[in-house]
């Protein structure tokens, strides 16, 4: 699990690896919480990514909880 700060709050994620998608998608569910799904990149690349959504994911995260 990987995290990242976005101003006063901090997002938990994990990666899920898989080679055959174009694309990368960030799935917020109350289960599993945030996933990030995608091809391999690296640790920075991912924050990166998470970073960019945060305040799409922080909203989603007020519903699913």
């Amino acid at each position: 699990m990987r995290s990242v700060r976005y101003g006063s709050r901090v997002i938990t994620y994990s990666i899920q690896e898989k080679e055959g998608l174009k694309s990368h998608y960030i799935e917020v569910e109350k289960h599993s919480g945030v996933v990030l799904k995608g091809k391999p990149v690296s640790g920075e690349t991912a924050d990166r990514m998470v970073l960019k959504k945060a305040r799409w994911i922080l909203a989603k995260l007020d519903v699913v909880e």
